[in-house]
């Protein structure tokens, strides 16, 4: 019986897909002889966690909660913790650079540099307007906030910022270019450093999430209605499309060295290899994907709604480990390889760190 419904769904999926059957795989095909070691849980009552990342050195945490909380750990010594509060709604936390510097960011636009530790603060700013994403570059000199652009170095707001009616992503790169998409309006634009536009693209469905790579070679988009394009700036014209699925990809992760994508679907992932352009698998998840993370070394951790985290080699296609969590959904997942450490948060308020031994 369990052989004859996995098949019933390869085969709508394929006539909705144009799939081929040998990439469209269950999730308990492979798994490797990787265990996931518990190291430390703590739970906080008061709300769900909606940040966690670990900086890549491994050596220090991060987490933020939506009770207007965020926590600091070191690796070294986790019975200890350094608390920070906060206004309003959490949208960005992360480590920044070799230094483990600290950014901060909440929707109503108050944008924090710290030192590591928390142990000061060296900037803030407050932008006009709400958002839902901020993102800061690698030297931490511009930071963008919605629709805005702040060269810290010059002390300046640019004046003109993009109007998406509702931002489905926001992403500074390596060279200080700025990419952002807008849900409701179908767009998807990259302007560098100053502000100026370097090429747009308008699309035929609602944009769920967009992303580049580093060097901004490329870009890649995916839309309500299930389509996904790539494109080279500056061109206008998409250099490959995706496989037309049956469900919207909402989290799109382009390895370090640009070779390689995720798309992240509520119910598979699947990667695709980029020079030459080729799907390389699509993996069915049971269950659905709230989150996910992919490490510079491409192991992807993905958070379940049922408490169930997974760890994948997305080169191969290989469910590496999974682990139960709890019962509880899992709201916020990081994965460091080098440092062999994975992170999660869960809605019920729980920080959890696993040591990957492999």
């Amino acid at each position: 019986m369990k052989r004859l419904k996995i098949s019933i769904v390869i085969s709508v999926a394929c006539m909705l897909s144009a799939c081929h059957l040998n990439t469209l795989t269950t999730a308990d095909e492979y798994t490797a002889n990787v265990q996931l070691e518990p190291v430390f849980t703590q739970s906080f009552k008061n709300g769900s966690i909606a940040r966690v990342d670990i900086s890549d050195d491994g050596e220090y945490l991060l987490a933020g909660g939506s009770f207007r909380k965020m926590w600091y750990w070191s690796t070294q010594n986790l019975n200890t913790q350094i608390e920070e509060n906060f206004d309003d709604q959490l949208i960005s936390l992360n480590f920044i650079g070799n230094d483990s510097s600290i950014f901060f960011a909440n929707g109503i636009g108050v944008t924090r540099l710290f030192t590591n530790q928390f142990s000061k603060k060296i900037f803030e700013y407050q932008f006009p307007g709400t958002s839902k994403y901020s993102s800061v570059s690698n030297d931490t000199d511009l930071i963008a906030f919605g629709g805005y652009i702040y060269l810290r170095g010059q002390e300046k707001l640019l004046p003109d910022a993009v109007g998406h009616a509702s931002q489905s992503s926001l992403q500074i790169g390596q060279q200080n270019n700025v990419l952002t998409s807008g849900y409701w309006d179908r767009y998807v634009a990259l302007r560098d450093a100053g502000g100026n536009m370097i090429v747009d693209w308008q699309l035929d469905g609602k944009v769920k999430f967009a992303t580049m790579s580093e060097d901004s070679k490329y870009v890649i988009a995916s839309t309500q209605n299930g389509n996904c394009y790539v494109w080279e700036p500056p061109n206008k014209k998409a250099s490959h499309r995706c496989d037309i699925w049956w469900d919207y990809a909402y989290d799109i992760h382009l390895n370090k060295t640009s070779t390689l994508f995720v798309l992240i679907r509520p119910k598979s992932i699947s990667t695709y290899q980029l020079v030459p352009f080729k799907k390389l698998f699509t993996k069915r998840i049971d269950g659905g994907i709230r989150v996910s993370a992919l490490s510079k070394d491409n192991w992807l951790a993905i958070g379940l709604d049922s408490g169930d985290v997974q760890l994948w080699d997305v080169l191969n296609g290989k469910l590496l480990a999974t682990v139960k969590l709890s019962n509880d959904i899992i709201s916020s997942v990081d994965v460091n390889q080098a440092a062999k450490l994975l992170m999660t948060g869960s809605y019920g308020g729980t920080v959890a760190l696993y040591r990957i031994n492999n």
